[in-house]
């Protein structure tokens, strides 16, 4: 059905095992994957040349891709039948507004490009289930194999490529089955010409700036502009969670390893209780526990809004464009899971990445 370069399955998210419920799964129906490819092709240069959008162009792109990836993303763990409809409402935004800019032969190779970077996610999009003119038992049985291929994939560790890939080839072939030769000509029409992923990379959304923070401990002032050419390692805690007191130990570590490697680690301090809201406990917490690196206290949670995050404790990577690029949720280490490992070979990843 595809060529091997049009599978990218949604890139490497990391979500750790934790000792809340798995967000963003409901029995028996698909949700739309966040981070899309919809936003995330277009914040790539090879894509953007193989467009061939000019300087205008661009500036315009950027402006409609970062509002529409900055409300994909607070969705990102929503149970798909609150997800899917925004989520859909957003994609249809973009679509118009790239119609404003884009060719109809732009347009054209920019969808075919985005159906391709899906993978068997495609099959979600309601124009693909238009055009291939899809019954009710056929779009049934899809929503199932996709159902189930995308709560295994959830359940999972990621970083294990070979199993998503293997994932991905059974879930295509079932899904083949089910489609008659006229709908698998269709679709090899609509797919187009395969575009190479291999330099296109999981971009999530452009990290927001800090807002409200009513005290920086071990630090002035930062904001997410001074960082840019650094990677930036954003954490959520609270000082008295227990499950972000054991993470806290691999932030010093991280800390002492890469500070000097152009690595920039900062925590951001929403309480969870009154008592957790007062300044002088949270230094004095941190000190205890040894953190060095910068502190933002978050009291009114307007960060921990900005980044639509809800669970303590929380850790982001952002590479040196700005962009939220992998994250894990709960303890890194919870159960035997290999989450510090994992996090920590992807910040050696970013720092080979060029400036």
């Amino acid at each position: 059905m595809m060529n091997k370069a049009c599978k990218i399955a949604i890139l490497g998210v990391l979500t750790g095992v934790c000792s809340t419920s798995v967000y963003g799964q409901q029995p028996g129906a698909p949700w739309v994957p966040i981070p899309n490819p919809v936003t995330m092709v277009l914040r790539n240069p090879s894509v953007v040349r193989h467009l061939a959008l000019d300087g205008r162009r661009v500036l315009a792109v950027d402006s409609l891709v970062e509002d529409v990836e900055r409300g994909l993303w607070q969705l990102r763990d929503d149970f798909s039948d609150q997800r899917n409809p925004k989520a859909w409402a957003l994609i249809g935004q973009l679509t118009r507004g790239l119609g404003s800019h884009l060719s109809a032969y732009q347009m054209q190779r920019y969808r075919q490009i985005v159906w391709q970077g899906q993978g068997v996610l495609m099959f979600i999009d309601p124009e693909i289930v238009t055009q291939l003119h899809l019954t009710l038992d056929q779009r049934q049985f899809i929503g199932t194999v996709l159902t189930s291929f995308q709560t295994r994939g959830s359940k999972s560790l990621s970083g294990q490529e070979a199993l998503a890939q293997s994932a991905q080839a059974r879930a295509e072939r079932e899904i083949l089955t089910v489609l008659n030769p006229a709908q698998q000509l269709q679709l090899r029409t609509l797919l187009g010409p395969p575009f190479d992923f291999t330099r296109v990379t999981q971009r999530a959304f452009k990290a927001p700036e800090f807002e409200a923070v009513e005290t920086w401990i071990n630090a002035s002032p930062l904001t997410m502009a001074q960082c840019k050419g650094q990677v930036v390692v954003i954490h959520f805690y609270t000082y008295g969670c227990i499950n972000c007191i054991r993470n806290l130990p691999h932030y010093n570590s991280w800390y002492e390893r890469y500070a000097q490697r152009g690595v920039q680690i900062i925590g951001i301090h929403r309480p969870e209780t009154s008592g957790e809201r007062q300044i002088e406990s949270v230094r004095k917490k941190g000190v205890e526990a040894g953190i060095q690196y910068p502190v933002a206290v978050d009291n009114e949670a307007v960060n921990w809004n900005a980044w639509g995050n809800r669970v303590w404790p929380s850790v982001y990577l952002v590479d040196r464009q700005g962009f939220v690029r992998y994250w894990w949720y709960g303890e890194l280490n919870w159960q035997g899971a290999p989450g510090e490992l994992q996090m920590r070979n992807r910040i050696e990843a970013l720092l080979k990445e060029s400036r």
